[in-house]
């Protein structure tokens, strides 16, 4: 990754999991319900912009971009695939950092930077 694409990366990762949490609130009420098209729209955007910085293979379902806004898709429907590209955004995160000392850091093209990062969700 480079600079610029580690900062695009933790803006969408920050919105995706804000939006992850919000539909998660929302499903947990009313799992059945539609989600409206403006929220759809925001939540489309989000996915978009993480498609972009995911390789085919690294995304969670080869055959989904995005929702079809006229199929009005339910809160549980949209959680489903919010948590899968969270899951996915957390691999390609994990796979794009390295400890060192203790202290957790970005690779920029494959090369420990000074840019610090949070620890991966699982150690392996």
């Amino acid at each position: 990754m480079t600079e610029k694409e580690i900062d695009e990366f933790e803006k969408v990762e920050g919105q995706l999991m804000g939006l992850h949490q919000e539909v998660q609130n929302l499903a947990k009420k009313s799992p059945d319900d539609g989600v409206n098209k403006f929220k759809l729209g925001h939540i489309n955007s989000v996915l978009g912009a993480a498609n972009k910085l995911m390789k085919p293979v690294q995304r969670p379902f080869s055959d989904f971009e995005q929702f079809n806004v006229d199929d009005v898709p339910t809160n549980s429907d949209v959680l489903l695939i919010l948590r899968q590209y969270a899951n996915c955004f957390e691999e390609v995160r994990s796979a794009n950092i390295s400890q060192f000392g203790g202290a957790w850091y970005w690779l920029i093209n494959g090369e420990r930077s000074s840019r610090r990062a949070r620890p991966p969700a699982k150690l392996k």
